[in-house]
Parts: C-alpha cells; sequence; structure tokens
C-alpha cells in the first residue's frame, strides 16, 4: 500500500522510481515473491512500469477502481471505502504491507476485512516530526492518535532508527511486542578514487525547508573559496538564493535529480555536508558514505546512529564547519581513514541484500 494520496507517477516524477523498483526486484529474485501495488493514482500509473521487465509486480491504481472527487475532503472520507473496493482484487495476498504512517487507516480496514496481517513500514515518525517542527496542537493531536492506533492494530511497525524506536516506546509506553528497527537500503556506489573527485566543490542534497537548515550552511561559507553544489527544492529556495548573494556564499542551486543521476553527482565530490536540525534515517548521508564521501554531518541523535565513530565528521551549530573542514584538509591521510571507514560501516548494515533480508525474517514471522 502506497503512501496516503501518493501515485507512481509521483514516484516516476521524482526520479525514485528506479530506486524504488530495485527493492522488489531483489526481493522477488532472493524469495520468489510478487507484489500487488496499491497506489493512489489512475490509468496513467498503468503505463510507467514495463510488465516484461517486472512480471512479478501488479499495479493497482485506486482511482480506476473508484472515483477521485475534486476535493481533498471528499477523497478523505470516501479512503475509509476503499478496503471495501479492494476486497475482490487482493483476496489472494499473504500480507499488507503499509508504506508510512500516511493511509494506515485504509490497510487497518483492509487487514480485518481479509483477515491478513498487516505489516507498517515508517522511514521517519511523523508523530515525532510534527513535534519538532513546531506543528500546530490539532496536527499534533491527529499524529498521536494515528500513530498510536496504527501501532495497536498493527501486527508489526516498523522505524528506520533505534532513536525513533526509543521515543516510542517511551512516549507511548510500549514494549517490544512487535516494534521493529530496519534502516534505510543503500548501494555500493563508490567508483572514483578520493583524489580524483573535486577538491573546492561541497555537495549538499535535501528538501530546501527549515528542517535541513541550510541557511547555516550558507552563511558558513561566505567569502570561501568553496562552492556549495545544492541539490533538492522546497519553499525556501528563493530566500536562499537571496541570502547568497547577500552574503557572497557561491552556491549552485542544481534542482531535483533522479536517483542515477544523483549516484553518479556522489562520485563527483570529495565532500557531503548535511545541517539538518533532526533526522529519521538519513538515506542521503548513507548514500554519501557508500560512494566514499567524508561526510560532515550535524551532531544529532541519528547522524550519531548511523556513523560510526572515526567514520564521519560531527559539528555543531556554535562551531564552524568550515574550520573544521580546513582543519581536516591538513592531513589527507586520516580523511581517507575516516572515509574508508565509514564506507565499509554503510556497506556492511545498510545494503539492500542485508536489509531484504531482514525484512523477510519478520514477514516469515507474521506469516507462521
Amino acid at each position: 500500500m502506497f503512501t496516503y494520496g501518493y501515485s507512481l507517477k509521483e514516484w516516476a516524477d521524482s526520479g525514485f522510481i528506479e530506486k524504488e523498483l530495485k527493492y522488489f526486484k531483489k526481493f522477488h529474485e532472493k524469495y520468489d515473491a510478487s507484489f500487488v501495488l496499491v497506489t493512489y493514482g489512475g490509468n496513467e500509473d498503468l503505463s510507467l512500469i514495463d510488465k516484461s521487465q517486472y512480471p512479478y509486480l501488479e499495479i493497482l491504481p485506486i482511482y480506476t477502481i473508484t472515483k477521485k472527487f475534486k476535493y481533498k475532503i471528499i477523497n478523505f472520507i470516501f479512503s475509509f471505502f476503499i478496503p471495501i473496493k479492494l476486497k475482490s482484487f487482493v483476496s489472494n495476498i499473504d500480507l499488507i504491507k503499509q508504506n508510512q504512517l500516511l493511509g494506515s487507516w485504509v490497510s487497518i480496514f483492509t487487514k480485518y476485512i481479509l483477515s491478513k496481517p498487516l505489516y507498517i513500514r515508517t522511514g521517519y515518525d511523523m508523530y515525532l516530526f510534527s513535534k519538532k517542527e513546531n506543528k500546530s496542537n490539532l496536527k499534533k493531536l491527529l499524529y498521536f492518535l494515528l500513530t498510536k492506533f496504527s501501532i495497536s492494530l498493527s501486527d508489526a511497525y516498523s522505524v528506520t532508527s533505534y532513536s525513533d524506536l526509543k521515543f516510542l516506546q517511551t512516549e507511548f509506553k510500549l514494549n517490544d511486542d512487535h516494534l521493529y528497527k530496519i534502516s534505510n537500503w543503500i548501494e555500493d556506489n563508490k567508483k572514483l578514487e578520493f583524489n580524483n573527485r573535486l577538491e573546492k566543490n561541497i555537495l549538499c542534497i535535501g528538501r530546501l525547508e527549515y528542517q535541513k537548515n541550510f541557511e547555516y550552511i550558507i552563511r558558513e561559507f561566505a567569502n570561501s573559496e568553496f562552492t556549495i553544489d545544492l541539490v533538492g527544492s522546497g519553499s525556501q529556495r528563493n530566500y536562499l538564493e537571496k541570502l547568497a548573494r547577500n552574503l557572497n556564499t557561491s552556491v549552485n542551486f542544481l534542482g531535483q535529480k533522479t536517483y542515477s543521476e544523483l549516484l553518479d553527482l556522489y562520485n563527483k565530490y570529495r565532500y557531503y555536508i548535511a545541517s539538518s536540525l533532526f533526522e529519521g534515517n538519513p538515506k542521503t548521508t548513507l548514500e554519501a558514505m557508500a560512494s566514499g564521501n567524508l561526510v560532515l554531518v550535524s551532531d544529532i541523535e541519528n547522524n550519531r546512529e548511523i556513523i560510526p565513530d572515526g567514520g564521519g565528521i560531527f559539528f555543531n551549530f556554535e562551531e564552524s564547519v568550515l574550520n573544521i573542514l580546513l582543519t581536516n584538509l591538513e592531513d589527507i591521510k586520516n580523511i581517507k581513514t575516516i572515509v574508508e571507514k565509514g564506507y565499509s560501516q554503510t556497506i556492511k548494515f545498510n545494503s539492500l541484500e542485508k536489509i531484504v533480508s531482514e525484512e523477510m525474517s519478520l514477514i516469515n514471522i507474521l506469516l507462521k
């Protein structure tokens, strides 16, 4: 089950459909599994995947079996009836897997209609993020209730970090009954030696939003010899462009990139910086380490969790990340040691092969 409101077309438009399909391909190759992808799209979703290449995937856009209304609130109300519509199309499945918390009510009702186990996988905790982003009390309450009921009514609920797991256990006074930690996956992507990469350009990737805190990086590198190459889009773009001009910070705003373009980009750079105020299980930092980048990241709990001791460089916002970088540049041998440690650890614990195996172990428990 896709995240509520998301279609296969949106995967394609974001440039990440290629990456998402690799997960299903690996799962099929390893365990001969087949999938029904229930999306919130229409007929356009049916033409986006070549059936001859992916015979183990069936695409079922919800708005080909039920009407899509003009107003979001009406679509939301009618989403509670989607499980009834789904029944005749997915009756032969063994398991329901919900991608992200949003839309979990559809999967929960489908679980009870079909009498099948439900596994909800979240990449980040919506309730925790709503607190850190100072959302309205109403939104925080709704995310709290949705999280609470989704955990209690699912057969398994996974998060991507131990810190998120600990938060849920503490906030909702839960034991380990059916809560699991399964990280995001990456591919081995180190194709170019460190010395053959750009020396004065720094790669940053993420949504141009408050959480990612790119303002800090732009301020830190004002009037420096470095250029920031910033991949992503978001509501802060105009503000960040103006800030960069005013501070004389060299920034290339590269917009969105496809997954394959990102894999190529990582290998052009020596340095990757992430200045997030808070995170879940940051995919781009994991991908940067798996690509042989030296990662410099904000000293927050979720970053600490994925980067081994000596496998990256941490900074807090009272420090100058530019000074930290310049200091480390004096010891290229040490930099290569840091890069190798980060790379090795990420490949060991976050490979696609490993994450697929962890998910299958969980699914086997549910199917007993």
